[in-house]
């Protein structure tokens, strides 16, 4: 609603389904979209939910933005962004999985973090931001093979700031839970904490950063996928 309140004319619903998807659970879900669609009818806006157009209400629709989000959906193959960057990390041989429920709500980022070191036996972890449809495999597997024996971290650096994609040992659980505990909920103190290693990508491969957050991003994000399926 606040978003709507601002003038924004296309919101998407993003829907994470919990490790168990009770009936009380799915009755939620329904109300909730049930609700977002009676919204952004009464405001005249596009609604998405996940990849589908589920409102186009008036006239004034934003039917161009329509399109465009459903045509970059098929360039991806009819994924949704969860759903690709999903295959791109299994396309690195290592397990994958998506963490849906954080331990610790309201804690950005780093309480996704925080669950997925303190429910995974692995050694060491690499996390994805699911936004970033243009991250590649070899990115990936040169990351993982990039962090030193004696790290217990490597993060990507664009443009002086930390973000995703990087890695974590388990031995940063300690770490992760006294900033926790702190409420320095950011990765770049995180990075500090854990004098972490760090890799700024070439130019040719900063590309694979960007992220999809805007309607303007789902333009930029539509032009570069189609330049390089033309390749």
């Amino acid at each position: 609603l606040q978003v709507l309140a601002a003038g924004v004319k296309t919101v998407q619903l993003r829907i994470k389904t919990p490790v168990v998807a009770d009936a009380s659970w799915t009755a939620g879900l329904r109300g909730d979209i049930a609700r977002s669609v009676a919204a952004c009818r009464t405001a005249g806006a596009d609604l998405f939910v996940n990849a589908v157009c589920v409102v186009t209400p008036t006239k004034k629709s934003n039917r161009t933005a329509v399109r465009r989000v459903e045509a970059f959906w098929r360039s991806l193959g009819g994924r949704t962004l969860l759903g690709h960057i999903l295959a791109t990390a299994r396309a690195t041989g290592l397990p994958a999985r998506v963490n849906r429920v954080d331990l610790v709500p309201r804690r950005g980022p780093l309480g996704g973090v925080y669950s997925a070191l303190a429910t995974s036996r692995a050694e060491t972890i690499l996390f994805l931001s699911c936004d970033m449809p243009f991250i590649s495999t070899d990115l990936l597997n040169t990351l993982f093979h990039t962090l030193a024996r004696r790290k217990t971290a490597l993060f990507v650096k664009d443009n002086g700031r930390i973000g995703f994609p990087f890695l974590l040992r388990r031995a940063a659980l300690p770490v992760l839970e006294r900033q926790m505990t702190t409420r320095q909920f950011s990765l770049h103190q995180l990075a500090r904490s854990l004098h972490a290693q760090t890799v700024t990508l070439p130019r040719c491969q900063r590309r694979e950063l960007f992220n999809i957050n805007t309607p303007k991003d789902w333009k930029i994000a539509q032009e570069q996928w189609q330049s390089m399926r033309g390749r």
